[in-house]
């Protein structure tokens, strides 16, 4: 049941991200996605990278050995949900501002959820 709750708050979350950054704010974070989509030939290997291994990737570091290490430390649980989340926006600039401050409370999200 709290998995599907996660499930859902993330897939709000992320609707209304969309519709903020689209139609409010004027940005577009899926420019990024047609250029590379547009490049890649053939798409299985971005498709895997993009969809299964790099998120994967990320929730072992950022969620996995990073929260698991610094939770040890003065940050505590809070502190370490902030970094984490930080750290992984930092990580996603390529989608600007608004998709940083989009990225940043997704991680908000995951670290809250991984607590």
């Amino acid at each position: 049941r709290q998995s599907a709750a996660y499930l859902l708050l993330t897939l709000l979350c992320s609707l209304a991200a969309t519709v903020f950054c689209r139609l409010i704010a004027g940005e577009n974070a899926s420019d990024f996605w047609v250029q590379l989509y547009r490049s890649a030939r053939p798409v299985f290997p971005l498709w895997l990278g993009t969809g299964v291994l790099a998120p994967l990737f990320e929730e072992m570091l950022f969620r996995g050995l990073l929260f698991t290490g610094a939770r040890q430390t003065k940050l505590g649980v809070r502190g370490v949900i902030l970094l984490t989340a930080l750290l992984f926006a930092m990580g996603h600039y390529q989608y600007g501002v608004l998709g940083v401050a989009d990225t940043f409370l997704f991680g908000l999200l995951l670290g809250v959820a991984r607590h």
